[in-house]
């Protein structure tokens, strides 16, 4: 049975087809794990005052909540990961 690539137009086996989407699944799964891992923080001062994963929601509230004082958003993991 054949498979046509949809970036090549050509002809590609069922076998190496199916490799093909794995190895694209599982990219999107370790993606996805790797997200799971970090998070960003907000602080105001020195206290943090919002944790989570989609920073720009919350950075235009949280500078109008405190005026005039420094808001500041960090990276940071929640495990024990080097990052190089």
């Amino acid at each position: 049975m054949c498979w046509e690539n949809s970036e090549s137009g050509k002809c590609v086996e069922f076998g190496v087809f199916l490799k093909r989407i794995i190895r694209i699944k599982s990219k999107e799964l370790m993606v996805m794990e790797m997200r799971k891992r970090f998070e960003y923080e907000i602080s105001v001062g020195k206290k943090v005052v919002w944790h989570g994963l989609n920073p720009k929601k919350k950075y235009d509230e949280i500078r109008k909540k405190y005026p005039g004082r420094e808001v500041a958003i960090a990276w940071k993991s929640r495990h024990d990961i080097l990052v190089c």
